[in-house]
């Protein structure tokens, strides 16, 4: 047997008296997973609900368009309501989104789960008027800057691309 507990493991079981407590596999060296907490999610909405809030706002249309630009792509019905329930669920105003997709569009990323986890992750940090977004991109990019630069000039010290354990702790 692989495993070197599963003899004794299985013989303690199989020699048990039905009255007397079968013995358990010893856990030692064993790691077990935790519970990781759940992240908040924006709802998920249907069909009729996209097009009834699309007609009720007109603010909506014109930011989905502007998103679709932005993004580079027509969205579809799962994307569109990613960006209702950021205005809606989050109460995020129409140039937060905008600002929002620019900047990850300009990073590459245009993947809306991407975009969800940003705001998620902007909201959780207390982040909700545009003015604390403009704030906290800037020191994101000048952040990312310096970091350029550091790594730069790490590669540049011997002439040598760093190690894992130099990129490990630049991230």
């Amino acid at each position: 047997l692989p495993w070197p507990w599963a003899a004794s493991s299985w013989k303690a079981r199989s020699t048990a008296s039905p009255t007397t407590a079968t013995a358990r596999p010893s856990s030692a060296g064993i790691r077990r997973r935790t519970a990781k907490a759940k992240k908040p999610e924006l709802p998920a909405y249907t069909a009729e609900e996209i097009a009834r809030m699309m007609e009720s706002d007109t603010e909506l249309r014109p930011l989905v368009n502007e998103c679709e630009q932005l993004m580079g792509k027509i969205f579809s019905e799962y994307e569109v309501a990613s960006i209702l329930g950021m205005h809606d669920y989050l109460g995020l105003d129409a140039e937060f989104i905008l600002l929002l997709v620019d900047y990850c569009s300009r990073r590459g990323k245009k993947s809306m789960r991407y975009l969800e986890r940003t705001a998620l992750g902007m909201t959780e940090e207390g982040i909700q008027t545009t003015e604390a977004l403009e704030a906290k991109l800037k020191s994101m990019d000048k952040l990312e800057d310096d970091m350029t630069v550091v790594k730069a000039s790490i590669r540049n010290l011997s002439g040598r691309v760093q190690t894992l354990e130099e990129a490990r702790h630049l991230q």
